[in-house]
This record gives C-alpha cells, sequence and structure tokens, in this order.
C-alpha cells in the first residue's frame, strides 16, 4: 500500500514537472533568440535537448503510474 503511495507521488510530481519545465525551456529559446551574435542554432539545440527531457519525463510518468496501477490491484 505504502508503495502504491510512493508510485502515485512520483507520478503526480513527473506530471507537475512538465508543463513547468516546458515553459521555461521556451522562454530560454525565445531569450536566446533576442541575444545578439547568437544564432537560431542554439535556440534549436535548447529545444531538442527539452523535447528529450519532456520525453524522458512522460515516460517516468507512465512507468511510475502503471507501477502505482499495478500496486493498487
Amino acid at each position: 500500500m505504502t508503495l502504491g503511495v510512493i508510485f502515485a507521488v512520483v507520478a503526480a510530481y513527473f506530471q507537475l514537472l512538465i508543463p513547468s519545465y516546458l515553459g521555461h525551456a521556451v522562454d530560454h529559446a525565445q531569450a536566446l533568440l533576442t541575444q545578439p551574435g547568437v544564432g537560431h542554432e542554439a535556440a534549436e539545440a535548447e529545444l531538442y535537448r527539452a523535447a528529450l527531457i519532456l520525453f524522458a519525463a512522460g515516460v517516468l510518468r507512465g512507468t511510475f503510474t502503471m507501477f502505482q496501477n499495478y500496486i493498487g490491484e
């Protein structure tokens, strides 16, 4: 039972992390685009990095949700 609650809390954390991190990543990419001397390649690289992190967070959220559902049965 305790393990199920822990998995639910971790899954909720990743669920809340995704929109927050996405907002920060877009803001950072926009800031890079406004800096003189920085090309769009740097912003594009940051967005690709953010996409990979968001993908990983989504996979982890799904994994912990699956474990929580499995333990809850």
